[in-house]
């Protein structure tokens, strides 16, 4: 039987080990976002539900060509690293939400959602000129860059293509951590079952797309309260920083997970 861990002892367990992370909501993107000039349009209620249909149906159809074709011609290079994206996760799901658009996504078919509350801009055709954060609110890695996906059961792996290299090496940890954690009773917290379920992180491409500071290793995003947590891992490999540093590091960030 494993050591049962009640709140006291967790927030203990999660202070005792390597600092790093980053309070999240509240918390400002290094990179301010920029919108089209002049000042584009915003989409009204029937179009933003329509442009969110029919994005989530061209990744539902696998149809690339289609996707892009939303996107006006200025916002098209965006619209296919976008799109390519949308097609190499196992869910990309749009919808509207106010005037913003909420994206669901899914790394594995097994693993939880995860979300992004995107804004947008349109041309006078409806197309769109821009897709992209909203000011304050940290990127997603599919966003901007190309992705690959991978994993090392139980745990995800949606990093920028060009940390690839990297994947591999968060990937083992994450999940020595994950073991590391499942000795411990969590009950108190979650229920056994999501205790088990598979774990998603993210890598970005750079600070940018981290949208941290460099002196902070990873932190909890949780979107919304159907969101499972993923942690988001820095792109800056900080000199110096060990395997068991990158344990205590990822094991720190798994509490925050488990605990939500």
């Amino acid at each position: 039987m494993g050591a049962r861990i009640g709140r006291r002892a967790a927030v203990t367990a999660a202070m005792g080990l390597l600092a790093g992370c980053a309070a999240l909501p509240g918390s400002q993107n290094t990179a301010p976002q920029t919108w089209p000039s002049p000042t584009p349009r915003v989409p009204d209620a029937d179009l933003l539900q329509r442009l969110a249909t029919d994005l989530t149906a061209a990744v539902r159809d696998h149809d690339a060509d289609r996707f892009v074709a939303l996107f006006a011609p200025q916002g098209r290079a965006a619209g296919s690293v976008i799109g390519r994206n949308a097609l190499h996760l196992a869910a990309w799901q749009a919808e509207a939400d106010a005037d913003h658009l909420r994206v669901r996504t899914q790394a594995g078919a097994q693993t939880g959602w995860g979300s992004a509350t995107l804004a947008l801009a349109v041309d006078p055709e409806g197309r769109i000129l821009w897709l992209g954060s909203r000011p304050g609110d940290h990127p997603v890695v599919w966003l901007d860059h190309l992705i690959d996906v991978s994993h090392d059961d139980p745990i995800w792996l949606i990093a920028a293509a060009s940390q690839a290299s990297m994947a591999p090496v968060w990937l083992r940890t994450a999940r020595d951590a994950s073991e590391r954690l499942a000795t411990l009773d969590w009950s108190v917290w979650r229920p056994p079952s999501e205790v088990a379920a598979p774990l998603t992180l993210e890598l970005p491409a750079d600070l940018v797309g981290f949208g941290e500071p460099i002196d902070v290793g990873a932190y909890v995003r949780l979107r919304g309260t159907d969101d499972e947590p993923r942690i988001v891992v820095s792109p800056a490999d900080r000199p110096g920083l060990t395997q068991v540093e990158r344990l205590h590091l990822l094991t720190h960030e798994a509490v925050h997970a488990l605990t939500r």
